[in-house]
């Protein structure tokens, strides 16, 4: 382990720590450019796969790695970003204009839900969640005219730039891509003052609120852009799976995401991918 000692300020808002992580990050980067060629179909779905959670999973860290408020209904978050993006597919918003779309309603609707759930905290937190992660569930369901209920909804063949999304190659340098612009996004805000008073919350409540910081204001910030990263990583599962359903965002999904930053690290956005 490499602990670094600080002189100057530019140390401490750089986007990498130090030289090391710029050469092996950069050697990461290219060998993840050259998986096509290396690996069959299916495993570079697979790989796709884990882009996605990843996404999802910067979100979640955001929320509860550096302010410290638990989750365990982000499967709601994945199920409005995919059903959102489907939504706007079927109806002939192209895939440039959907994305945005789709960060800014998961954004607004982590807002909405983020100003009356975190007036809770810890244990309570938790289970407000959980209780929003069944609530999406059966909404997703009776809400017929939006996601097809039961049956489902189709993800429409998308083509950018006249190019397939159903050609794994290109579906892949699409995740990953979206994976290297929500880090360098979740860096850039965490370095930010913002990003500050979020770890400033987690560390303590009471020493955040004495310099300044409104929690109430700042716990809903947190919440609003954890749902637009895991909103996106939503839209581009929905392309994964091809077909949504209700059932698919459950609380086992809910659990994957948890396991995933906490077995990463909380607190670690490299953590979150390897």
């Amino acid at each position: 382990m490499r602990f670094i000692f600080k002189t100057k300020y530019d140390q401490d808002v750089n986007v990498t720590r130090h030289g090391g992580d710029r050469f092996w990050y950069s050697l990461l980067i290219i060998g993840m450019l050259f998986m096509p060629l290396l690996i069959d179909d299916f495993y570079l779905g697979e790989i796709s796969y884990i882009c996605i959670l990843a996404i999802a999973g910067i979100g979640l860290m955001i929320l509860s790695g550096y302010t410290g408020l638990a989750s365990l209904g982000h499967a709601a978050f994945l199920g409005i970003g995919a059903y959102t993006h489907a939504f706007l597919l079927t109806h002939g918003i192209p895939f440039i204009l959907s994305i945005p779309i789709v960060i800014i309603v998961s954004f607004l609707v982590g807002a909405i839900i983020g100003i009356p759930i975190l007036r809770l905290s810890g244990m309570y937190l938790a289970i407000a969640t959980l209780a929003l992660c069944f609530i999406a569930e059966h909404v997703f369901i009776r809400w017929e005219h939006f996601t097809g209920g039961n049956r489902g909804l189709a993800v429409p063949y998308e083509e950018i730039f006249g190019i397939s999304l159903t050609n794994s190659a290109v579906f892949y340098y699409l995740c990953l891509f979206f994976l290297i612009i929500s880090m360098f996004a979740a860096i850039n805000i965490l370095r930010s003052p913002t990003g500050r008073a979020f770890v400033a919350i987690r560390d303590s409540e009471i020493a955040a609120q004495s310099l300044g910081v409104n929690l109430g204001i700042y716990k809903a910030l947190s919440f609003a852009i954890s749902g637009a990263f895991t909103g996106l990583a939503g839209a581009l599962l929905a392309h994964y799976i091809g077909y949504l359903a209700p059932d698919i965002f459950n609380i086992f999904l809910s659990l994957t995401l948890l396991l995933l930053i906490v077995v990463g690290g909380m607190g670690s956005l490299h953590g979150t991918i390897f």
